[in-house]
């Protein structure tokens, strides 16, 4: 269900109403016991905005958050007693562990219910007062980062989210009176200190702000994804101290945001909901839980004859009465496999505020963001109820306490692991249900597309191969191409695009380019592949030998990933070892994957991985499987040049092992130089393999090197039916004779040199943290600034609903590319840039 608005008369509402509970209520978030008194009073905050139309109510309280059932009854009190739909009211706690408990957990604090009717009148009042006491507004957004608040409980050293959202709202005389403030990050540092109730680190960074700004500013704290988040000085050291310094960092980095955010007397309001079903994960068999429960009931009698401290109770007694509910549900034959989640998003003017009744991982969050329309989108969880934690797939795999432990506390059943992708899925469709004037067209761009989507994820693999799976379909992306020409391709949508992929690699003079149709056409009316040999494929080999430094001999494949298998097979039939160092990407077969869920165990212990670029860890494979490495296979470039004297080494290393250097040059041949990179680096390899370039988008490859190492390979077979067919070597042969003729190396490089230098421009003048790597005839987009990643993959997106079509993988430009389609592009990408940051 969804409401909007389209009127630009905006005013708010605010109040503020203490909500701290009697002494000796239950605390929660852990088995903490009864409350000893109050370090810091709690508070609840409210904010009504009105366009005239449309009604939004956000509510932020100092609490561990609510029980959905709860929270409903709430707005929807709320919502009657402030004439509002109750999807247009938004409550969320702060998730402080240091207040009463209420949300049902086992053993982790029994609610009050007293309390929790007094607190449902405080914030229906707090609501009315918030209705009643409206001013003319102004509003703005503000997305920051402030690095250093929060750090991986779950993954040492794993992501964070530093990103703080701001909402500020400012009365007509320019004061400002509301701030809605995202942080990723539990409110832990005070936990439970000596049974103290008080807001956690939130207090302090209010504290801050009031006096900076003034005692008039009401504050709204939400969490954004912090499931797997903790201070990162959560140390209890001196949890008081701890406590001020997360508040003051977080308050810092907002005051300078504040000083950012333009406000707007005009904004739109919208509200949209879905609902959503998350998949649970089976309860273990009858014989399992009986286990457990036995187990646990075992250690809670050995605990108490001990006289252990309550708190050490908690966890055999919860495990031992989830086993218990589980038995009677699996035995009435009542058991679920999924549970339905509510998510609640608000448009308001150019950003959306998306409410998620669960502690999500940040990388959930990321995904989130990253599908949302909006660049300014804050996430507020914990919010409208809860479900519990929503981690990642590997937090399962894992068994991290988010996925594995903390469900048996608040429930009864475990998630899938694919819980979080599904959420995101469900929260990325919902943002884009609201009116969102960067995006707005964007989903008639790609109709066919997604139709063609959907069947085809019913009939193929993952929907066709995995490297075409379409990226940004939710900003018009194609999915589907009808037909390409020269530079451009055009989708099933009839869009036009400026292809810079070039099918990730192999078109190098450009789609359906005339010399070599014309070369396939009369090789077709001559036949495509024969009981012998045929003349063109010697004139092939003949070239390849001429324009390639390594080159004496040469043998023919269908595609990069039969050139290197090829090669590596060689390798082995020559040294007669076994083992295989490898860097880089090469291809799918089943040595270059040893960790692919589809490949024996073999491989792994038969395939060696090695950084680019570090001689030292190649030195120390070879030394460490002395006498058992056949062969060194390496990606001629990956990213920037080599390190210096890097190939010298390893030509040394390989020489000095026994062992065949092989130099990958599916991507860089017939691009870097008609020799390929080895011509321009003067890298002297034992074996080379090229593909992708040499015939024009036909699946030809070819391995070339020394004589010695191939003439003897009559011994391997290496043969199949498709190897050199005729018109991949038509193909070749006319590829190469084009970029012969019209300089094809030296003009590739050339509109590279102007692509990088137009975003280079363009980068700069926005003042974002985006680059161009690698070089003019194989370059890249990338990011250069965490803090600006969201920026960097709407840029993207909205590059390609541009009609310029370039991912994150490297560029490749054609012989059929010309000034003024960089130019073009350029004009295009500075949009699409505008569009990214609004």
């Amino acid at each position: 269900m969804a409401r909007s608005s389209t009127k630009n008369t905006l005013t708010a509402g605010c109040a503020v109403t203490d909500i701290t509970p009697p002494g000796g209520v239950e605390l929660s978030g852990g088995p903490f016991g009864a409350s000893k008194g109050v370090l810091h009073p709690l508070s609840a905050h409210a904010l009504l905005l009105d366009d005239g139309s449309t009604k939004l109510m956000l509510i932020s309280a100092d609490l561990v958050g609510f029980d959905t059932s709860y929270a409903d009854e709430i707005r929807a009190e709320i919502a009657a007693a402030c004439g509002l739909d109750v999807d247009a009211v938004m409550l969320a706690g702060t998730h402080t562990h240091s207040g009463p408990a209420t949300i049902t957990y086992r053993n982790w604090g029994k609610p009050d219910a007293e309390y929790r009717s007094k607190l449902k009148g405080l914030l229906v009042a707090l609501a009315q007062d918030a209705a009643n006491s409206t001013f003319q507004a102004q509003l703005g957004f503000g997305v920051t980062h402030v690095p250093g608040i929060g750090a991986n409980r779950s993954v040492p050293g794993g992501p964070t989210d530093p990103e703080v959202g701001l909402l500020r709202v400012d009365d007509t005389e320019g004061t400002t009176r509301v701030a809605v403030v995202t942080c990723g990050c539990h409110p832990v540092n005070l936990h439970n200190y000596k049974g103290l109730i008080n807001p956690d680190f939130p207090w302090y960074a209010r504290q801050r702000l009031n006096g900076e700004i003034g005692e008039q500013l009401t504050t709204l704290f939400f969490s954004s994804p912090f499931g797997d988040q903790n201070p990162a000085n959560f140390r209890h050291g001196d949890p008081e101290a701890e406590a001020q310094e997360t508040g003051e960092k977080f308050a810092s980095g907002l005051l300078e945001s504040f000083k950012q955010v333009k406000t707007h007397r005009s904004a739109s309001l919208h509200h949209a909901t879905s609902k959503v079903s998350l998949p649970l994960a089976p309860l273990p068999d009858v014989q399992e839980l009986e286990k457990e429960r036995d187990t646990a009931l075992y250690e809670l009698k050995c605990l108490e004859a001990e006289n252990a401290p309550q708190s050490h109770l908690a966890g055999p007694r919860t495990h031992a009465e989830w086993a218990e509910e589980a038995l009677a549900v699996k035995r009435e034959g009542k058991e679920q496999n999924e549970r339905e989640l509510e998510l609640q998003a608000f448009g308001i003017g150019e950003a959306a505020i998306l409410a998620i009744p669960a502690e999500v991982y940040v990388a959930v969050g990321f995904a989130i963001r990253n599908a949302s329309p909006f660049y300014r989108t804050l996430l507020a969880t914990d919010a409208n109820g809860t479900v519990g934690y929503i981690p990642t797939a590997d937090a399962f795999t894992a068994q991290n306490y988010e996925a594995a432990g903390a469900p048996k506390f608040y429930g009864l059943y475990l998630f899938e692991p694919n819980v979080g992708n599904v959420v995101a899925d469900a929260a990325g469709k919902l943002l884009r249900t609201l009116p969102c004037e960067a995006t707005r067209g964007l989903d008639a761009r790609n109709v066919r597309s997604r139709q063609l989507r959907e069947r085809a994820l019913k009939l193929t693999v993952g929907g066709g191969q995995a490297h075409k799976a379409p990226q940004g379909l939710e900003f018009g992306a194609p999915a589907f191409i009808e037909r390409a020409q020269g530079a451009y391709f055009w989708d099933v949508d009839g869009n036009e695009y400026i292809d810079f992929l070039m099918s990730y690699g192999p078109i190098v003079l450009g789609h359906n380019h005339p010399a070599v149709r014309e070369a396939v056409t009369r090789q077709m009316q001559k036949g495509t592949i024969f009981d012998v040999e045929y003349p063109e494929m010697l004139q092939l080999v003949e070239k390849l030998v001429e324009l390639i430094p390594c080159a004496e001999m040469a043998t023919f494949f269908v595609g990069g990933s039969g050139g290197t298998s090829g090669a590596v097979a060689m390798a082995r039939a020559h040294t007669g070892r076994e083992k295989i160092i490898r860097s880089g990407y090469h291809g799918w077969h089943p040595w270059t994957q040893p960790d692919g869920p589809a490949t024996p165990k073999c491989y792994g212990e038969l395939t060696l991985q090695t950084p680019y670029g570090d001689l030292g860890h190649l030195e120390s494979l070879l030394r460490d499987n002395k006498g058992e490495v056949a062969g060194i296979i390496i990606e001629a470039i990956q990213g920037g040049p080599p390190p210096d004297g890097y190939f010298d080494g390893v030509r040394r290393l390989a020489d000095e092992h026994g062992t065949v250097f092989i130099l990958d040059e599916v991507k860089t041949g017939f691009r870097f130089d008609l020799g390929g990179a080895q011509k321009l680096f003067g890298i002297d390899p034992d074996l080379a393999v090229f593909g992708k370039a040499m015939c024009n988008g036909y699946p030809g490859a070819a391995v070339v090197g020394k004589r010695s190492i191939m003439e003897p390979r009559t011994d391997t077979w290496l043969a199949a039916t498709f190897h050199a067919d005729a018109i991949s070597v038509a193909a070749a042969l006319a590829t190469i004779h084009e970029l012969e003729q019209h300089d094809g190396i030296r003009y590739q490089w050339h509109l590279g040199e102007r692509l990088m230098s137009g975003f280079a421009n363009i980068f700069k003048e926005a003042g974002v943290g985006i680059e161009n790597k690698g070089f003019p005839c194989m370059g890249s987009v990338a990011l250069a600034d965490d803090r600006d990643a969201r920026i960097y993959e709407r840029f993207m997106r909205f590059l390609v609903a541009e009609g310029v079509y370039l991912t994150g993988h490297p560029w490749f430009v054609s012989l059929s590319h010309t000034d003024a389609d960089i130019d073009q592009a350029v004009e295009k990408a500075e949009t699409a840039l505008k569009k990214a940051m609004t």
